[in-house]
């Protein structure tokens, strides 16, 4: 009797033991743009509250990996949601620009996973009254008012334009390399206000939206050695906005690391395929479908 007594003890203790195993034990980081101090809740628990810069990290052990988990950023009248799953793909979202994992497709073990997740706070969410609430400002790459350039010294004027270079055409690069400070201020005062897709707004949406994507890039790519707005991920985030689909292949001892980025409602569809050429880490875009961008139907090449 005591036998089966201690044989059903091991049993379940052997039980417990395997269900405590099979869970994973991951990290979410967050980062929120513009930074914004913000509660995190994994599937409504509260976790943590960020930084005033926006970010946290939060370790979740014991959870099942295989179930779908909810990833919420609220405070007040911001808020944020991403459904998981074990590949790290993303099942639903809303204001969450970009997902990255350290999972792959095969031959990494599940039980440590990390995610990089960047959520952009809303601008405006209405309250219980229907009325509007303003979120928080963007950082100093966005002057919502055109006039605020006529208060610029020529150093940060050309840094603006430089980030808005992407969008210039030939002869606004040509021309602004001629104006003094003077003129460079009316010329970035008419390059955005020349953009605004609704001027009876104060925002400019266009101008708004745009600096957003660069502060997107520069919390995604951002190195030691260079700023994300600089990298050609980052170009290609600001110019077209976040992917609809990305297919990530790890080096290996045939081929160096690469990535595809798809966009399916730009041009009828078009692709961009990033390789880490140099194995530092960066991404180069080596080839793409859409127009004005390097076009080469060998690029599988430079994954040797």
């Amino acid at each position: 009797m005591m036998t089966v007594f201690v044989i059903i003890r091991l049993f379940l203790l052997m039980l417990i033991l395997l269900i405590f195993f099979s869970c994973a034990s991951y990290t979410v980081n967050i980062s929120t743009v513009p930074p914004a101090q913000v509660e995190v809740y994994i599937n409504e628990e509260y976790h943590k509250t960020t930084t005033e810069d926006g970010k946290a990290s939060v370790k979740i052990d014991a959870v099942a990996f295989e179930d779908e988990h909810l990833v919420e950023v609220k405070n007040g009248k911001y808020y944020g949601f991403l459904k998981i799953n074990h590949k790290g793909e993303t099942l639903e979202e809303k204001n969450v620009y970009f997902v990255s994992t350290s999972v792959n497709n095969e031959n990494v073990s599940v039980d440590k996973v990390t995610y990089n997740i960047i959520f952009v706070v809303p601008e405006k969410l209405e309250d219980e009254a229907g009325e509007t609430q303003t979120g928080d400002e963007l950082p100093v790459a966005e002057a919502e008012d055109i006039n605020d350039y006529f208060s610029m010294e020529e150093p940060e004027l050309d840094a603006q334009f430089e980030i808005s270079r992407y969008i210039a055409t030939n002869q606004e690069i040509k021309t602004y390399s001629t104006l003094n400070v003077e003129g460079k201020q009316g010329f970035l005062a008419r390059f955005w206000r020349d953009r605004d897709t609704n001027p009876q707004t104060k925002i400019n949406e266009f101008q708004r939206d745009y600096f957003k994507r660069v502060e997107l890039a520069n919390a995604r790519f951002s190195s030691n050695k260079k700023e994300g707005w600089k990298t050609d991920e980052g170009r290609i985030i600001i110019i077209y906005g976040i992917p609809d689909a990305v297919d990530r292949f790890p080096s290996n001892m045939d081929q160096k690391a690469y990535q595809v980025w798809y966009y399916y409602r730009v041009q009828g569809g078009v692709q961009f395929v990033f390789v880490d050429v140099r194995n530092f880490g960066e991404m180069e875009l080596v080839h793409s479908t859409a127009r004005n961008e390097v076009h080469d139907p060998s690029w599988q090449r430079w994954l040797k």
